[in-house]
């Protein structure tokens, strides 16, 4: 999943009590003191998110471990569940209400064709 400047924006404010604004600021700053690191040929570490660093000439990010493993294996550990019969196909469940919906003749009646 990528994000834009923006939607990171929004997605930081509605988890905080942080208006647009703020957030709008505090972003600009990190993003300029990665830059500044980059540029002196430093990587830039964020405790418990992970580390900036240039890498031919591309800014490259690596994520921390607590990050890494809340990302590949959050649900490492949890035991799985099976849900027999808790998902039907929409198509069986199409097909069984028109079989509902249509009467089958009685052998003894007669059906008109028209």
């Amino acid at each position: 999943m990528q994000i834009d400047k923006e939607q990171l924006i929004q997605l930081i404010t509605d988890k905080t009590e942080l208006d647009m604004q703020q957030v709008g600021e505090q972003l600009n700053e990190l993003i300029a003191a990665i830059r500044e690191a980059a540029d002196k040929g430093q990587s830039y570490e964020i405790e418990g998110f992970g580390t900036f660093k240039m890498v031919d000439k591309k800014l490259r990010f690596s994520p921390s471990p607590s990050l890494k493993t809340e990302i590949n294996h959050k649900y490492a550990g949890m035991q799985p569940i099976e849900l027999i019969g808790a998902f039907k196909d929409t198509r069986d469940i199409a097909a069984e209400e028109e079989q509902e919906s249509t009467p089958e003749p009685k052998e003894s009646e007669e059906i008109n064709k028209y």
